[in-house]
């Protein structure tokens, strides 16, 4: 992916929290995310985090302060934020102003147990860290009452609370309302063809296809690049006696069909590779002085960058 010229050094930027972290928000950023999008995006979260504390009536800082804050040069930093978009933890806009300035909304981290309950980024770090580690950490996070349970006594808000609604239509607990910002489109799916599916084969569609078990196909999909023909396999392979989907059979059966298909192929996340046209933007030299500027700019570290300073802005062997 090209980032030559994506940022400046004297860009601006301020940096905006979408809602209340969570306690241990840290521990799933280190254990939970980091290994999915690596040590300089997770930095980069961390110094976003503690830098709307030091900003004071939202006035902007340059990016030249990330640089020097994460000894990175720019192009590193912009892959980093692109990560952090790309796995729901930060939302990026332009400001209006008369020079360019960002604005970093910092979305909250799953809390660890959102996290596993999550089965794309539960699955993704799956694949990323191995059975034995996953099962050591979920263990860890998600710690189960040391007493025997005989039955749940909680009072459901049916139960204590009335709700009134003019127009009679009823309302529909969607279950819980963290989503996952990372997960894919439904429309990735065509559950149309799906539905089709089921209707032939007698099977009621309402109870297969509810918005959870959507998500959770539309998550495997994405997470194992497979086809219409192979979530239907799995589908089937999934559903209980009085048909329903068992998850976790489903995601399993999502692995098999796989690693059927690619057996030697590791599931990871990985930057996708440069389409021709941004090969030809990193392969040709920049025609001005201007471009051989902005392009040294991105490319240079905060140490290199003093240098030019200090020597009064032609380092040996630069522009």
């Amino acid at each position: 992916m090209n980032a030559i010229g994506k940022l400046l050094p004297v860009d601006g930027y301020a940096v905006k929290l979408n809602a209340t972290m969570p306690v241990n928000y840290t521990m799933a950023l280190s254990h939970l995310y980091q290994p999915l999008i690596g040590i300089e995006a997770t930095a980069l979260y961390f110094t976003l985090a503690e830098d709307r504390h030091i900003q004071r009536n939202n006035t902007p800082q340059t990016h030249h302060t990330l640089m020097s804050y994460l000894n990175l040069p720019l192009d590193r930093i912009y892959r980093a934020r692109l990560k952090l978009e790309a796995i729901g933890l930060l939302k990026t806009y332009k400001a209006k102003s008369e020079q360019m300035v960002y604005l970093y909304e910092l979305q909250p981290p799953f809390s660890p147990s959102n996290f596993f309950n999550d089965a794309m980024l539960a699955q993704l770090l799956y694949h990323h860290i191995g059975e034995e580690r996953f099962k050591r950490l979920k263990h860890q996070f998600i710690t189960q009452p040391s007493f025997n349970v005989e039955r749940d006594i909680t009072a459901s808000f049916q139960d204590v609370f009335q709700t009134f609604v003019p127009d009679g239509k009823a309302i529909v607990n969607e279950g819980d309302a963290e989503a996952s910002a990372a997960s894919p489109p439904l429309e990735n799916v065509d559950f149309s063809w799906m539905r089709r599916m089921l209707k032939q084969r007698m099977i009621p569609v309402n109870q297969v296809l509810t918005p959870q078990n959507k998500t959770l196909i539309a998550q495997m999909m994405s997470v194992y690049g497979l086809t219409q023909l192979d979530l239907e396999k799995a589908l089937l392979w999934a559903l209980t006696e009085d048909n329903h989907i068992d998850a976790s059979e489903f995601q399993t059966a999502c692995h098999d069909l796989f690693k059927a298909t690619y057996p030697n192929q590791p599931v990871q996340l990985a930057e996708k590779e440069l389409s021709a046209t941004e090969e030809r933007e990193v392969t040709e030299p920049p025609a001005t002085k201007e471009e051989q500027l902005v392009q040294r700019l991105e490319t240079m570290s905060p140490k290199e960058l003093l240098e030019d300073f200090s020597s009064g802005g032609r380092h040996p062997n630069k522009i």
